[in-house]
């Protein structure tokens, strides 16, 4: 028999007829219909029903697994009680939504307890049709036997189906095939203490799987953070100025803070892993680059206001302590200066650079000024075209004294950008005090002043 040839005998219109006809039904002949089921079905489990002839169009068909939702849909549909048709193809979900008990209450103006009650009627009923031999539910009942006599075997398989064909829920689904094959009570209470376990399991597998996925996610970002780490370090090394003769760090034992850090709101202290200690910053830059250490590879150790360096400024001598000293495990030392980019163009940042940078030289060690975006070394290399340099420098000279603000004016009237501006503060030698106000360069005692060609042109 061709299952195919079968199910398009009953066109999938007479669903919506079955519905349309059922809730037309007036609320006195459902309860006298239901009483007469109720006296029908009140003998003993072993008298046969008076139920109508049962179709025994499946008797020579041989199901396989991949007819299991088609075999239940004609086993409900064979009911002979509409309302019992209707709310089981609703959980079912022959609309691809299945519908709750409540939903199903209010569509037929009854009670949620009640459509339960109807429900379970109607799958005790399945069960009672699977008896005959040629209906849907005995064609059911003989795939299910063919799997073997474990009960554990059958709910492996009925975990397999509901999980591929059905829509509504597993548990649901489970209950629907095993009342349509009308498998004994024990038997099924077994098997659904077999579908419990396995639905564990697999919960168990899922959430290991979850864990193993997010742990590889976790890894691969940790790479790649990683990466980027040492990435970033490496640059750093390449934009620090070095001294013609390498020398090694000092122990780390010999080192300590020369001063306490300023208590401000940016301010603050972690614990050092690296270290093995407390790591007090200053600002949040300050702790970003120091988090970055901490990660790095290629830092040995690091310490915070290692060392007191004198420097003069207008006239007066006073001490400069720089941010950091860091060893790599290469064995090179660098001393390190953490400022904004901004504040790399103040004249009193550039002195100390200068005192920093040779302090470092004359012990071997590397000097570097970086923010969280630029190198002081980038700023001094960076190239300018000629026609910005002498744009910005006639600005200077006409106003001889130029405010921040009156900068950032200049930048927009002739479409400057940023960048150039600050390099060509560094590069001219022009002096910028703390309030930021800018004048042509007027000693030596700041960077060595540079002057643009006509290769630098970046038109």
């Amino acid at each position: 028999m061709d299952l195919s040839n079968y199910f398009n005998k009953i066109p999938r219109q007479e669903h919506n007829s079955i519905i349309n006809n059922l809730i037309s039904l007036s609320t006195a002949k459902t309860i006298a219909h239901d009483k007469v089921e109720i006296q029908k079905n009140s003998f003993k489990q072993n008298t046969p029903l008076p139920l109508c002839q049962p179709n025994t169009d499946f008797k020579d068909y041989i199901a396989d697994e991949h007819d299991v939702i088609m075999l239940i849909h004609s086993a409900i549909e064979s009911l002979s009680n509409k309302r019992h048709q209707y709310i089981l193809l609703m959980r079912l979900g022959t609309d691809d939504s299945p519908h709750s008990l409540a939903d199903i209450a209010v569509k037929l103006g009854i009670s949620r307890e009640r459509v339960r009650q109807l429900q379970e009627r109607a799958l005790g009923l399945l069960a009672a049709k699977s008896r005959y031999e040629g209906t849907p539910g005995a064609c059911l009942k003989a795939l299910i036997n063919s799997i073997g006599n474990s009960p554990y075997d059958i709910a492996v398989w009925i975990y397999r189906i509901v999980h591929r064909d059905f829509v509504t829920s597993s548990e649901l689904a489970a209950k629907f095939i095993i009342f349509a094959a009308g498998i004994p009570k024990a038997r099924r209470d077994e098997i659904k203490n077999s579908l419990s376990l396995i639905s564990q399991l697999q919960k168990q597998k899922l959430r290991e799987r979850r864990a193993e996925l997010a742990h590889a996610h976790a890894q691969e970002r940790a790479r790649i953070k990683k990466e980027r780490v040492e990435f970033i370090f490496s640059k750093w090394l390449d934009n620090t100025h070095w001294p013609k003769y390498i020398a090694p760090p000092p122990p780390v034992e010999q080192l300590c803070s020369q001063r306490a850090v300023n208590d401000t709101d940016i301010s603050g202290f972690f614990y050092s892993q690296k270290l093995g200690r407390t790591v007090q910053y200053e600002s949040g830059l300050e702790f970003k680059i120091m988090n970055l250490l901490e990660c790095c590879d290629q830092v040995l150790f690091y310490q915070e206001q290692p060392f007191s360096i004198p420097y003069c400024f207008k006239n007066k001598s006073k001490k400069y302590y720089p941010d950091l000293l860091i060893a790599t495990v290469d064995g090179r030392c660098l001393l390190m200066e953490v400022k904004p980019t901004d504040r790399m163009t103040l004249s009193l940042t550039r002195i100390k650079s200068n005192a920093g940078r040779k302090w470092a030289h004359t012990r071997g060690w590397g000097w570097l000024v970086i923010s969280d975006r630029f190198s002081l070394r980038q700023l001094e290399e960076h190239a300018i075209s000629t026609n910005t340099w002498k744009l910005i420098e006639a600005e200077l000279k006409t106003s001889r004294i130029l405010a921040w603000r009156e900068m950032m004016e200049l930048r927009t009237r002739y479409e400057i950008h940023r960048l150039d501006l600050i390099a060509y503060i560094i590069q001219s030698g022009a002096e910028v005090d703390n309030f930021y106000r800018i004048t042509p360069k007027i000693s030596n005692n700041t960077s060595n002043q540079r002057q643009p060609n006509e290769s630098d042109c970046h038109n």
